[in-house]
């Protein structure tokens, strides 16, 4: 962890892109949020004949209440054929921020392996000919071109998952909570499943330190 946090100081020239590819992160994650905290009640109401109700209903704004009455003035057939334009506009609307996100990110590391390549060679130029001597050609040439080519995925990857993730959690928590209240689900069927999450993710955590090691 600690060289990892060494790395990230190399990504701190880029800050910027970083914190505008985060913003498409956190758009994204509310997309996905977004998206099927709406189609379960709607597919509901197609499948079981129930209103739309909105959770918090009379606190919500007064086009948001217009928009949950004309919903519930729609055919199943009708409001089928919506769920089925907007699901794809959401989704085509989701891809687009993942790309952009995802293109930012790479962008970022290949200008943080730039300046670590920089760096490397700087730090060559004033060593001695008798470390030259010592060192192969070879050796010192796959420092800087192989070596530095792994940085790509910790920042690109690494660094992705590190911010992308937890925005995601919290728009899918989110999202069960709305479920949950819209469905009237037990609580204690809630505590279930947050008593068994920690026992997923654990096992996930020590097989990813371990695959880290080895990479």
């Amino acid at each position: 962890m600690e060289k990892y946090l060494r790395l990230i100081k190399f990504v701190r020239p880029h800050i910027g892109l970083l914190i505008l590819a985060a913003m498409l992160m956190v758009i994204s994650s509310v997309f996905d949020g977004v998206a099927i905290g709406i189609i379960i009640p709607l597919v509901d109401k197609i499948l079981a004949g129930k209103e739309f109700i909105s959770i918090g209903y009379t606190k919500i704004p007064a086009f948001l209440q217009n928009t949950i009455i004309y919903i519930n003035g729609l055919s199943r057939g009708d409001l089928l054929n919506y769920i089925i334009i907007w699901a794809l506009i959401l989704t085509l609307i989701k891809e687009v921020l993942v790309f952009l996100h995802s293109y930012m990110m790479v962008d970022v590391a290949k200008k943080t392996i730039r300046d670590v390549r920089n760096k490397i060679y700087a730090k060559l130029l004033t060593l001695s000919m008798d470390f030259y001597h010592r060192n192969k050609t070879g050796v010192l040439m796959s420092r800087i071109v192989n070596d530095t080519a792994v940085i790509q995925e910790a920042v690109a990857e690494g660094l992705t998952e590190m911010i992308y993730q937890p925005f995601q959690f919290v728009a899918y928590l989110v999202m069960v909570l709305a479920i949950r209240n819209y469905f009237s689900i037990s609580w204690r069927f809630v505590f279930i499943l947050i008593v068994l999450l920690p026992m997923i993710i654990y096992p996930i955590v020590r097989i990813g330190a371990k695959l880290r090691k080895i990479t």
